[in-house]
């Protein structure tokens, strides 16, 4: 899905309700901002949060090093990036 938006003067943006409820996302929810060079990807904190746990559980499965090791040096180069 796509769609264009207006940013308001203080720099709000409205999420459209079809994106809000893809999401299951009600007024007050939390979300991350990502930004990367050109874009900005919105995600809920529980989509966020469902991923660390996919990765740390296919990482720990393939390896036998510590998975708080890797999640030590995924964060390090994310903050490197930034």
């Amino acid at each position: 899905m796509e769609k264009v938006v207006i940013m308001g003067n203080n720099g709000r943006v409205l999420l459209p309700a079809a994106y809000r409820k893809a999401l299951h996302l009600e007024a007050g929810a939390a979300v991350i901002l990502k930004f990367e060079k050109d874009h900005l990807t919105i995600s809920s904190v529980q989509a966020a949060g469902k991923a660390v746990q996919d990765y740390v559980k296919k990482h720990s499965q393939e390896s036998q090093g510590s998975a708080v090791a890797e999640l030590k040096a995924m964060r390090k180069e994310e903050f490197e990036r930034e």
